[in-house]
């Protein structure tokens, strides 16, 4: 019978060497140059950036829903012990990963939230439907909802994707179905 080795974790890391940092760097620049060429675009509109908010906003939701979904599928996958998604649970704990790069995307919004959602417009404080509504919805208490709830969801989907080539170990995956049923 022969014996199984448990892989290391230096092991099972793929560099690209420089070439991966040059990728990395390229992309991140021409998505802030996109950025700014639409910033401009809407800033030209003439509507007081109304339209890039509700696209940005779109855009925002699209691509943070992808990464929750990825983060609902990581603890349904460890809860119920699935073997068949060993293939596509790395691209899962990838897209969920994403989270940090949410939240520095997410920041635009904090500042375009008058222009999206009339609650958060300093004259509607006045209105009597929403005044006793006014500490939830504003916007400092917004901004912090949304630092908690990104903080939480980091942290899940971090650990997850940390932890998830040291799966070999049993005691380890234990620990990690034991604390999926709390992230989902």
């Amino acid at each position: 019978m022969s014996s199984h080795q448990v892989p290391r974790l230096e092991d099972t890391k793929t560099t690209l060497g420089g070439f991966g940092q040059r990728v990395f760097l390229i992309s991140g620049l021409v998505g802030l140059a996109g950025l700014v060429a639409t910033f401009a675009q809407g800033w030209m509109r003439g509507d007081n950036l109304e339209h890039f908010a509700f696209s940005y906003l779109v855009s925002y939701a699209f691509f943070l829903s992808i990464s929750l979904g990825a983060l609902v599928f990581l603890p349904i996958q460890y809860v119920t012990k699935a073997s068949w998604c060993v293939v596509i649970r790395r691209q899962a704990e990838v897209m969920a990963a994403i989270m940090p790069v949410l939240l520095v995307l997410g920041i635009p919004l904090i500042f375009l939230l008058g222009r999206i959602y009339g609650w958060a417009d300093p004259a509607a404080v006045m209105d009597p439907a929403l005044t006793h509504k006014a500490a939830f919805l504003s916007k400092g208490a917004f901004t912090i909802r949304w630092g908690i709830y990104f903080v939480l969801w980091t942290a899940l989907a971090l650990f997850f994707w940390r932890n998830s080539v040291r799966l070999f170990s049993p005691k380890l995956r234990m620990d990690i179905i034991a604390w999926s049923p709390f992230s989902s």
